[in-house]
């Protein structure tokens, strides 16, 4: 079994898709290359996306063993230096060749363990297909073609025609009279008269009669139904050269599969009761080849036998057995129904029955690996009482010695034995039981591993959940497949000796990471995250600090500059600092730090990344440094962790915890020790899926217990978050939970004992009592349980007081508002449905007069708030924080970079270990303004531009274009030129704008619509932010709507060709009603160009750190049914919604309701986080 990332399998390799059945990895990539979906590159790869063909393939779950039929959303071609690639070869004749760091999934000690291709050894016991691929095979319809439906009859005849049919083109007579004869021959004239009637339930004639040799045959030339079997075949009309699988086949039910299986056996196959075997021989390599796939994938473990040619014939002979004898009764009963031979079908009748005992296939499980699960059943394992005599489990009996002697059990055996601890046993040990009847039914063991005889291109799938597949040349077997320090790697164009080349730098290698985790999932309900982190010290480091300058590059990664006390300090004197090769120590350069800091703040004031992380400090508060040095965090920075440590995190709701209007500190301590023994608990009952990973969590134990509702606990107690009171209370609160938590830790190691790195640590050198846990508290970021538990995320602001779901409820708006607030609004008798919109709209009560001033004054939003107080607030619970805090310092779109540089600084001089901004609205690729030009029209446009040929415009007032047609457009005339040589009208300084607000199923759209002279000239249009499917879309088709109007087309058709397109919902009614996003567009250029969009001045309102824009009437300004605006001068140039508090479009449930805090991007509807 297998998992993605970089090589994979070679192009050789079969796999089972829904799109393809049973087919070689490499064709499956050209098949859906030729279907024209385009492919990105990157250094050494090529990648589609699939998931739009609705691709399944068959996944194991590491946890049970058992299979699942789940997405495949890429697929890669890949590069592999040839001194990387190595063949897997196992006993039971299953190889497959891939990259030697390719990890397999491997059972060790009792649970599934990854192991590299390179590092497996002979006796290693890899994963196999099982019964559960048959219960959860994911084609349920039937497979058709050309009108033709592989149904159970004529799966049948294809699996008969395999063994012994053949289509020969006859020539009549007459001119250009040819037909296509399909001819059978068979044994037994019951087989043969199933085929004709097969024929005739799809109107096709045929006759069975006596054959010369003594057998029967069949034969038609019916015109309607040859051709498209021989094509369904995949066969070629003629004598036989090659014969294969057809791929419809292994993309059918079960029963077809079933019937096809029964077709070959009433043809060339034969059925062994004494030897309990069922089998196939051709002479065609490819069909042996994908039937022994097919059936290992069905879990059946078949076996295939090459035969030496004999007497006359000069080709070997492909004998596929079917099933292994401990499966024959299994594939017996999946056949039997379809064989129509009396003989064969009495024999495979007789082995329906499960074999009484078959010891040659013994599964090499230790006693080891089942010694704790024997002794929970009562079972003395310390004596001698295996190796002497049975022992008795669950009423049955049971011979241990020989597992214990290291030769195994059989199948057979072990799969009692797990029938017998279930019934003794806890729900506590079913994961493990599982995993062993998973085993006991699909197994091989590894024979040798050399390096590949051919060199290959290489392959993969990106398969959700799991994010494994099942792979191989004959059997399958299951192939399986995060913050990262880049500081250690060597710079770019640095010179690699042992092959004479230079290195491509740590970014480069960031890009390959970033391309694995698109393949991985966190278990397909979770995208993969990790975090970047370069020191700042790098020779690499301007590039890092530049590499996600484009938004849509290295999108599963969060980017974080190490920044040194020695850089910060070169920072302040405005300094040089060295710059080092981290492969030699020695210094290659030098950069102004104050020059280097400007950077990494104007690249966050563009996108909110890089991040910074403060190095020393974090190696400061290392409590084991004798273990390792600290160099990177998790993906939102509050974790500082060493290699192989893993995160293991809990907050307190803080809201909870006020009671009368006083924080309740008792109960809050009693919650503290509880959730630090509950943390503590959940190391050993965790199952780890690296033993690095296990040895190095065990040996330091750490645990982050952090806070959520402290936003709801401040408006609780009336008070607010930017106050001195708040930052107090903060520290007082977070300096009691890691009192407690210490305390509790402490109490713990006198009965658990210390962490067993502690000797040596930090903790160890103050002579204080041994802790359990070598750190006990994070502020970590809170997404979805805070979303759960109805809290505040962590110790963040409100991001807003209230906002709006869209399109729900068949398009109807949801206005949510804080409860604390509603609450406070009815009492103070000034809530009401508009008010409560309009609150959504903005996102903040400051600057609404019908609000008192104290309750606004409590009711702050996180735009409300200075930079400063956010930075303070994150301070002061760092102070009590063994790790680290995560926390956004959310900034107005107006925010400078000298504001970013400020708080880096600060938050430096706090104490903080980190800190990450976001401007809002920065990721957007446009802004919405009104621009602010010299009143009056817009300036003609320049004679040199236009569309046509060069001089194809004339000035304002001259000559008409020379060309046979011609528009006006601000006083230019336009000549539209020849076909294919249209160009559009350059865009001049200052243009008259239009902006109005649609409602459409997909959220709020706005619309600008710029002219010349009053004409329609460009478009923008935006939904939600950038980045987002639909915001692409939108931008996509209203620059198709600019070209289209730069170009001379008329808007009015425009406006037909747009109007009506519908979707899967619309909003509105009669004629307020829009279909999608395209209607809109259309009807608002319809209204504008029936003069009924009606315009009003704009004015700027300001509270606290927000700016909006307002119309005369007090409000958003709104059409008809939405908004619109004008401007003369610089034009409109759209970008973002009116108000600055804004949510973004969630890429999981289509909610407006994602908001950057704590760090990360997070859904307030669905619970979707970026982290």
């Amino acid at each position: 079994m297998h998992q993605s990332g970089g090589g994979c399998v070679a192009g050789d390799a079969l796999v089972h898709t829904t799109f393809c059945g049973v087919e070689e990895i490499s064709t499956l990539y050209e098949r859906v290359r030729r279907t024209g979906l385009p492919e990105t590159s990157g250094g050494r790869y090529r990648v589609m996306d699939v998931r739009h063909l609705g691709v399944r393939t068959m996944s194991l779950d590491p946890s049970t063993g058992g299979f699942e039929a789940k997405p495949v959303t890429r697929l890669w071609r890949w590069e592999v230096p040839v001194e990387e690639q190595v063949t897997v070869s196992c006993r039971g004749g299953e190889s497959v060749t891939t990259s030697s760091w390719h990890p397999f999934m491997v059972w060790s000690g009792g649970r599934v363990e990854e192991k590299a291709a390179g590092d497996l050894r002979p006796g290693d016991v890899l994963f196999q297909p099982n019964r559960a691929v048959r219960d959860h095979w994911p084609v349920a319809g039937y497979h058709e073609d050309e009108g033709l439906a592989l149904d159970e009859g004529l799966a049948w005849l294809a699996g008969f025609f395999l063994g012994d049919g053949s289509f020969e083109v006859l020539t009549g007579r007459g001119a250009g009279h040819r037909a296509l004869r399909l001819r059978l021959l068979g044994d037994r004239r019951e087989t043969l008269d199933f085929a004709a009637s097969v024929l005739a339930g799809r109107g096709a004639e045929a006759n069975v009669r006596p054959d010369s040799g003594g057998r029967w045959s069949l034969q038609t030339t019916d015109r309607r139904f040859t051709g498209r079997f021989a094509r369904l075949l995949e066969a070629i009309p003629g004598p036989k050269t090659d014969l294969t699988l057809p791929s419809g086949v292994s993309k059918s039910p079960l029963p077809v599969i079933g019937a096809f299986l029964g077709g070959l056996t009433d043809s060339g196959g034969y059925v062994d009761p004494r030897g309990r075997r069922v089998g196939f021989s051709t002479a065609y390599p490819s069909l042996a080849r994908r039937l022994q796939a097919l059936l290992s994938l069905l879990g059946f473990s078949p076996t295939l036998r090459v035969r030496k040619p004999k007497g006359r014939s000069r080709q070997p002979l492909f004998d596929v057995k079917f099933a292994a004898a401990t499966k024959t009764h299994e594939l017996a009963g999946l056949v039997l129904p379809w064989v129509h031979d009396p003989l064969k079908a009495e024999r495979l009748a007789a082995l329906t029955r499960p074999a009484a005992r078959d010891t040659r296939r013994r599964v090499p499980v230790r006693f080891e690996d089942i010694r704790d699960l024997v002794a929970a059943a009562g079972v003395e394992t310390r004596g001698t009482a295996i190796p002497r005599g049975p022992v008795r489990i669950g009423g049955e009996t049971f011979w241990l010695h020989r597992m214990k002697w290291q030769e195994g059990m059989s199948e057979a055996g072990l799969l009692r034995l797990v029938g017998a601890l279930r019934r003794v046993l806890g729900p506590e040990h079913r994961p493990r039981l599982d995993l062993l009847k998973a085993l006991a039914s699909g197994w091989t063991v590894v024979e040798r591993v050399a390096p590949a005889s051919t060199p290959q291109d290489f392959y993969d799938f990106t398969v959700e959940g799991h994010n494994n597949y099942l792979a191989g040349r004959g059997n399958l077997a299951v192939i399986h497949n995060t913050g990262f320090s880049f500081s250690r790697l060597r710079p770019k164009d640095d010179i690699v000796r042992s092959t004479g080349g230079v290195a491509s730098g740590p970014v480069s290698f960031m890009k390959v990471f970033d391309a694995a985790t698109n393949a991985v999932k966190q278990g397909g309900t979770r995208r993969g995250a990790n975090m970047g982190i370069l020191r700042c010290d790098h020779p690499d480091i301007l590039e890092f600090i530049d590499s996600k300058v484009d938004s849509q590059a290295i999108t599963n990664f969060n980017i974080s500059v190490g920044l040194t006390d020695k850089f910060m300090e070169a920072v302040g004197r405005d300094e040089v600092y060295e710059l080092r090769n981290p492969r030699t120590g020695e210094v290659t350069g030098e950069f102004k730090a104050r020059e280097v800091f400007e950077k990494v703040a104007k690249r966050a004031w563009a996108n909110g990344e890089p991040g910074v992380i403060f190095l020393d400090r974090l190696n400061a508060a290392n409590p084991t440094p004798q273990i390792g040095e600290i160099e990177s965090t998790n993906p939102c920075g509050e974790q500082p962790l060493l290699p192989f440590e893993s995160c293991n995190l809990a907050s307190l709701n803080l809201g909870r915890m006020v009671r009368g209007g006083r924080f309740d500190f008792e109960r809050l301590g009693s919650l503290v020790h509880l959730a630090v023994r509950y943390l503590d608990n959940v190391i050993d009952a965790n199952r780890y899926p690296m033993p690095e990973i296990e040895r190095m969590t065990k040996g330091n134990r750490k645990i982050g217990l952090g806070v959520m509702g402290w936003a709801d606990a401040l408006i609780q107690l009336g008070i607010p978050y930017d106050s001195e009171e708040a930052v107090a209370l903060a520290e007082e609160v977070m300096g009691f939970i890691d009192a407690e938590s210490k305390k509790a830790s402490t109490e713990l190691a006198r009965s658990r004992g210390p962490f067993p790195n502690f000797p040596g640590s930090a903790l160890d050198k103050t002579g204080l009592e041994p802790r359990r846990n070598a750190t006990t508290t994070t502020i970590a970021p809170t997404g979805t349980i805070s979303i759960i538990a109805g809290a505040s995320g962590g110790i963040e602001p409100l991001f807003s007081i209230a906002f709006t779901r869209r399109g729900i409820l068949g398009g109807k708006e949801l206005v949510e508002v804080n409860p604390y607030f509603e609450r406070v609004a009815e009492t103070g008798g000034f809530a009401s449905d508009e008010f409560m919109a309009r609150v959504a709209e903005i996102g903040s009560v400051q600057g609404m007069d019908e609000v008192p001033t104290e309750i606004r004054r409590v009711f702050v939003s996180a735009l409300d708030i200075s930079p400063e107080w956010h930075v303070r607030m994150q301070a002061a619970f760092q102070k009590h924080t063994d790790n680290a805090v995560s926390k956004t310092v959310n900034l107005p779109f107006e925010a400078t970079p000298e504001d970013i540089r400020a708080i880096y600084t600060q938050a430096f001089e706090l104490g903080c270990k980190g800190v990450t901004v976001y401007r809002n609205g920065s990721r957007s690729e446009q802004v919405l303004n009104v621009g602010k030009g010299a009143a009056g029209a817009a300036p003609a446009l320049s004679p040199a531009t236009g569309c046509g040929a060069p001089g194809g415009v004339a000035a304002a007032g001259g000559a008409g274009a020379s060309g046979p047609t011609g528009a006006r457009a601000g006083g230019a005339v336009v000549d539209l030129g020849s076909w294919g040589a249209i160009r559009p009208l350059q865009r001049p300084e200052g243009l008259q704008g239009v902006t109005v607000r649609k409602a459409t199923p997909l959220g709020n759209l706005y619309l600008t619509l710029n002219t010349v002279d009053g004409h329609p000239f460009e478009l923008f249009a935006q939904i939600g932010k950038a980045g987002t499917d639909v915001a692409a879309f939108t931008e996509g088709l209203a620059r198709l709507v600019s070209l289209a109007l730069r170009c001379g087309i008329s808007p009015d058709e425009i406006v037909s060709d747009l109007s009506g397109i519908g979707g899967s919902r619309s909003v509105g009614f009669g004629p307020n009603k829009i279909r999608s996003i395209p209607d809109a567009i259309a009807v608002f250029m319809d209204e504008f160009l029936a003069g009924r969009v009606a315009v009003s001045p704009w004015a700027e309102v300001k509270a606290g750190q927000l700016t909006w824009l307002t119309s005369s009437n007090g409000g958003v300004v709104e059409d008809g049914t939405g908004v619109a605006a004008a401007a003369n001068g610089a034009g409109v140039s759209p970008a973002r919604p009116v108000v600055k508090v804004d949510h973004d479009l969630c890429p999981s449930c289509w909610m407006y309701t994602l908001a950057y805090e704590e760090g990360c991007l997070k859904c307030r509807s669905c619970g979707y986080s970026e982290c």
